[in-house]
């Protein structure tokens, strides 16, 4: 592992492992000029699998709507630009640093900067969106599994739903939680499922698994 990579790796779990989502928040504002180069540096592959697969479900014209969750500095709106995305996309993040980055980018309408929790609902219209992308948003002091509802909410009927979590032993917990959430709203008549596989996360060696570093991939229909 190069120096540059582990330095990467630092800025990464840094706020992966962070004790709260107020450290999160101060580390992400400390890390906001470097974060695009270092999960470069480290071959970030999620927002690359998550857009490619959404443009998969959804009607690309330009009338469809995009809710970006936990936008970060854009990444996920960036490929979805560069794979021939037609439509609106808004991004929404807690942190400020990191959506000023986003909003130099010229790629979303709106960039609402505020964060997501379980039994709260997002302040924009129900059923606004044909679709919402989460590329690395779920997680400990990050999305809770809670989360997944108000995202869904968002969607308008047959919207689709497309979010990550870390495939990682470390992880196990969380997304073990997380599926179990995903459970009650499929029981509960509110979303299908379309497809659940691994895709690569991040494919430079990582030192959680020693190897490159997969997550587990989520799409889902609004009913």
């Amino acid at each position: 592992m190069s120096k540059t990579e582990s330095k990467a790796w630092d800025n990464v779990g840094g706020v992966a492992y962070s004790n709260s989502q107020q450290q999160a928040d101060e580390r992400y504002t400390e890390w906001a000029q470097k974060y695009d180069s270092d999960v470069d540096t480290l071959k970030y592959e999620s927002p690359q699998n998550l857009a490619t697969e959404l443009l998969k479900y959804i009607d690309n014209t330009p009338s469809t709507n995009v809710l970006d969750v936990a936008a970060g500095t854009g990444k996920c709106g960036e490929v979805l630009k560069k794979l021939g995305y037609k439509g609106i996309m808004d991004a929404i993040d807690f942190n400020g640093a990191m959506l000023e980055i986003a909003k130099g980018k010229s790629l979303y309408r709106n960039h609402i900067e505020m964060g997501i929790y379980p039994n709260k609902p997002i302040p924009v219209a129900d059923g606004l969106y044909d679709a919402a992308v989460g590329a690395g948003s779920f997680g400990p002091h990050h999305l809770a599994p809670g989360c997944v509802a108000p995202i869904i909410h968002t969607l308008r009927q047959g919207g689709v739903a497309i979010f990550n979590c870390r495939a990682t032993p470390q992880a196990t917990e969380f997304r073990n939680a997380l599926e179990n959430e995903i459970d009650k709203l499929e029981k509960a008549g509110m979303i299908a499922k379309i497809e659940v596989k691994e895709m690569t996360h991040y494919a430079v060696e990582c030192r959680e698994t020693g190897n490159s570093m997969m997550s587990k991939v989520y799409v889902y229909r609004r009913l």
